[in-house]
């Protein structure tokens, strides 16, 4: 093996592998894990997931010195995690509580309103190699956070909620990302978030209705624990780097002297920032698979005099969309053939480079030498519905060597002689020597009303019967009619001899 392709190995032996479990590595919530998923790309190699996130209320996260992040892809059957790379994305005036302090370097754990914590360097980005995803998988993705000074590991599932699936083709492999923008709800969990007219906290607040207090007056305001189930817009705001989302609302009763908003459709656009809600539905799904066609084998059924040479890689060939030829991959299964007056039958099989599968077989029959095949003379007929007719009748059959072999006829036909229609009729007849041929004709099924509408009746008081008389004959029947109305006798003149 070459030097590279060892390096490469390691590589993917670092970035992907199953981590034994930092002690009380659990998941939570997003009001203890606050995250971002910024972006999400693939190329034929790697997968780049980019983001923010943090503990809150947990420690300081300056560098990599003190916090690290990891990406788990988890399946029944196979989970991996991902290494992250920290990037300098600055959250500290996002999550800090007006008015209080800055914690110490070495006080963990502490609330909002105690002091607050600094958090530089809180961006990740994680580049996932396509081919440690393991093809027919369905990978749910968590994000891992370890807060490394103060010992705490927790991880969270993934909502990255976006309107189509971002799908990348390699080949005839397709890599999905799914998380689905109609799918996701979220709950309000923060009870002092304004509901905003736009994207970013520069935005007023939406007002109406009655004041609640003098000191919020009638501004909106998310009622804690509200739900909001129709997400209309998600817009990413590359300032803050906060995902926002558009919701519409409702008023409700003043909740702690805030006018308070419910999911509704009084007032739209209303805004709310994802680091006050907690996500719920599906979370982001990375999906494998092969987009294949299974192969076809074509056959050519055959007739062949005993002593003739037989090939059957003359009549069988195979085919598949996605590699062009196989017929050079099938496979013989089973095969009684022998050159001797018969049938026979040869089965195939094929598989395509990812298994799947196509069969076949091939019909193969053999004559005694100068064996002509019968022949069958048969048209196209119509029959009486109803009637009880053996429909052998209306087709004969000879062969050169047999004879008249029209009482071996053999008729196959699904007709319902009770129901007028036109229905196939399949002929079929079989010499001594199992020499087999068939004729297709037509049977048309008529009622008795159709029957009669063949025939046009006349009798010599109505020789038209109901039609009009044809001009060329108006002449003629006026001559004839004054004739017979005359009485004028003819004398006859007798000659001597």
């Amino acid at each position: 093996m070459r030097k590279s392709s060892l390096l490469w190995v390691g590589l993917l032996l670092v970035l992907i592998t199953i981590p034994t479990l930092a002690a009380g590595e659990t998941i939570v919530s997003k009001t203890l894990l606050p995250y971002e998923i910024l972006n999400v790309s693939m190329t034929q190699s790697t997968m780049t997931v980019t983001g923010w996130a943090i503990l809150n209320e947990t420690q300081h996260f300056i560098n990599a010195a003190d916090h690290s992040y990891e990406l788990e892809f988890a399946s029944p059957e196979h989970t991996f995690r991902v290494n992250g790379t920290i990037t300098s994305t600055t959250l500290t005036d996002t999550f800090r509580y007006g008015g209080a302090p800055i914690c110490a370097t070495t006080a963990y754990f502490k609330t909002d309103t105690t002091c607050y914590y600094r958090f530089e360097n809180a961006g990740f980005s994680f580049s996932v190699p396509i081919d440690g995803l393991e093809i027919g998988r369905n990978y749910t993705v968590y994000l891992v956070v370890h807060a490394k000074n103060a010992n705490f590991h927790k991880k969270i599932p993934v909502y990255y909620p976006i309107l189509n699936d971002l799908v990348m083709m390699n080949g005839q492999k397709e890599y999905r990302v799914v998380s689905k923008l109609n799918d996701t709800k979220f709950t309000v969990k923060y009870a002092t978030v304004a509901a905003r007219k736009g994207p970013d906290r520069s935005y007023v607040a939406w007002s109406y209705g009655s004041n609640c207090s003098t000191t919020y007056g009638n501004d909106h305001f998310f009622l804690l624990n509200s739900v909001y189930t129709n997400i209309k817009e998600r817009y990413l705001n590359n300032t803050n780097k906060m995902t926002y989302y558009r919701v519409s609302t409702t008023l409700a009763s003043c909740v702690d002297s805030r006018r308070r908003v419910v999911e509704g459709e009084s007032f739209s656009p209303v805004w709310i920032a994802s680091s006050f809600v907690e996500y719920s539905g599906t979370p982001m799904l990375v999906s494998t698979r092969i987009l294949n066609t299974a192969p076809v084998i074509n056959v050519e059924n055959i007739v062949l005099n005993v002593g003739e040479t037989f090939r059957w890689e003359d009549h069988v060939t195979a085919y598949d969309a996605e590699e062009g030829n196989l017929t050079h991959k099938l496979i013989v299964i089973s095969d009684n053939y022998h050159n001797m007056p018969g049938n026979y039958q040869m089965s195939f099989e094929v598989s395509d480079q990812y298994g799947a599968k196509a069969s076949a077989t091939l019909m193969i029959t053999v004559l005694e030498p100068e064996n002509n095949l019968p022949m069958i003379h048969a048209e196209d007929f119509s029959v009486l519905m109803r009637s009880k007719v053996d429909l052998r009748k209306f087709a004969s059959a000879y062969d050169i060597e047999d004879g008249d072999l029209s009482a071996s006829i053999l008729v196959d036909t699904s007709a319902d002689l009770n129901v007028v229609g036109v229905y196939p009729v399949a002929f079929r007849v079989a010499d001594s020597r199992g020499a087999i041929a068939i004729r297709n004709v037509r049977m048309t099924v008529f009622d008795y009303d159709t029957m009669i509408g063949r025939f046009r009746f006349v009798d010599q008081e109505n020789l038209f019967y109901l039609e009009d008389i044809p001009d060329p004959w108006i002449g003629y029947t006026q001559r004839l009619s004054l004739l017979l109305e005359t009485t004028t006798v003819l004398e006859t003149i007798t000659m001597d001899p």
